[in-house]
């Protein structure tokens, strides 16, 4: 029996090899009307226009936060916390790119982490309509909006150890992925006009249509102006109705509905080594809170006393069923702003660039425990308010290696006083790739 399969495998692998190079020998030789599907699209894939690519990135850090705000005592004093070292791999990408000249482009990017297991963070095709002045981008990808959502995982060339604030996991204003785009450029001498149209499910509460837009202009990749619009063109749901950590969503999760429309514009100026980039960004919601939800919150973790009265929970006592003042309906604006100014010098051991950083955040709903759908950082202010000042080196000794580490100056309000904590992040990041 052994044998019998031993023979049987054999003569399969032969097969198969006789057949491959039958294929490479006749690979531009019409394909019979009985091939069927694979074999016409191996057929179409095949030939020296096709160019495929697997690469991918890792990257790892360290990171940690002290002496920050955490509560207030019988006192009236202000206490403080500070969090342990915290090791992480954010990034551990297998990206899978084929293209067929104009007409075809098609990317899988897959990241492994210890939470999620293997997660499906890109799978998208490309058909060329007119060229590059026009394709059609179908499947789950990276909303074009700013300077940075689009290349969020490209960490080795980012000029910064973390994403700017307004793309926060934990309370980013925009949904970060879409389903189908528009998109096209125009080029000639020098100037390019990039424009992207772009609509998915994207948190939508029923039949909504949400309609994102980009629009850029660059010049010989010296000066880029641009500007960005999002609505959800309706109600908009969190991921989520459960109380629990709200990754990636502007709906918040006690929130039963959210209208929200975010508009903003961003510049990039890059030149002898400089590289200046400053965005800003404004969300208004129209949104009505969920009682039940509500309620959770005010038993299960600490609210500071303007939270308090902005969910209407700082005249309970007892049981907070009782809740006749907690107010559904609420109208709020969310906005950030970034800059940044990173220079990069060659020297004998590699690139090295410092940089600097001015992000504002500010989102009046949010509160501080990530474990119930919260933000540690824009939470832990009474309005809602955090701005940090970051100073970063990066060393990169080859482009596929960057080293980073970043000092941040993070500054919220909190006991009616304004209070500074810092944090730092350390990182290594790789880019790798097959030939």
């Amino acid at each position: 029996m052994q044998k019998l399969r031993l023979i049987t495998l054999t003569c399969t692998m032969l097969c198969l090899l006789q057949a491959q190079d039958g294929f490479a020998q006749t690979q531009s030789a019409q394909v019979p009307e009985n091939a069927g599907i694979f074999q016409y699209l191996l057929n179409q894939f095949s030939g020296p226009e096709n160019h495929s690519h697997v690469y991918g990135v890792i990257e790892t850090n360290l990171q940690k936060s002290s002496d920050y705000p955490e509560g207030i005592n019988e006192a009236g004093s202000t206490t403080y916390d500070s969090d342990a070292h915290q090791y992480n791999i954010p990034h551990a990408h297998l990206m899978l790119q084929s293209m067929k000249g104009n007409l075809f482009n098609g990317f899988l990017n897959l990241n492994i982490n210890d939470e999620d297991g293997v997660a499906l963070n890109n799978a998208w095709m490309d058909i060329g309509l007119n060229g590059e002045a026009l394709k059609l981008r179908l499947g789950k990808f990276y909303r074009p909006f700013g300077l940075y959502n689009e290349v969020r995982d490209s960490v080795t060339t980012r000029l910064s150890a973390q994403l700017p604030e307004y793309l926060g996991e934990n309370h980013t204003m925009i949904s970060p992925t879409t389903n189908l785009m528009l998109h096209g450029r125009i080029s000639g001498s020098g100037h390019t006009l990039r424009y992207a149209f772009t609509t998915g499910n994207d948190l939508r509460a029923a039949s909504q249509t949400p309609f994102g837009t980009d629009i850029y202009y660059l010049y010989n990749n010296f000066f880029r102006f641009g500007a960005s619009y999002y609505s959800s063109n309706g109600n908009a749901v969190a991921p989520s109705t459960e109380i629990g950590e709200l990754k990636n969503s502007p709906v918040q999760n006690w929130m039963d509905k959210d209208k929200f429309n975010v508009y903003g514009s961003y510049m990039r100026l890059a030149h002898l080594g400089f590289n200046l980039d400053l965005e800003y960004w404004s969300s208004s919601h129209k949104a009505e809170r969920d009682i039940e939800q509500i309620q959770a919150l005010e038993a299960a973790t600490y609210l500071n006393p303007t939270q308090l009265q902005r969910f209407g929970l700082d005249g309970i006592t007892g049981d907070s069923s009782a809740s006749d003042s907690i107010p559904l309906q609420t109208n709020y604006t969310v906005s950030s702003y970034l800059m940044r100014l990173a220079y990069t010098w060659e020297t004998e051991f590699g690139f090295v660039t410092p940089y600097i950083n001015y992000d504002y955040y500010k989102n009046p709903e949010t509160i501080a425990a990530k474990e119930f759908g919260g933000d540690e950082k824009a939470g832990r202010s009474q309005d809602g308010k955090f701005e940090k000042f970051s100073f970063g080196m990066i060393f990169k000794p080859i482009p596929a290696i960057a080293i980073k580490a970043e000092y941040d100056s993070n500054r919220v309000k909190f006991n009616n006083q304004s209070v500074l904590y810092s944090s730092y992040i350390m990182s290594a990041a790789y880019f790798w790739e097959l030939n």
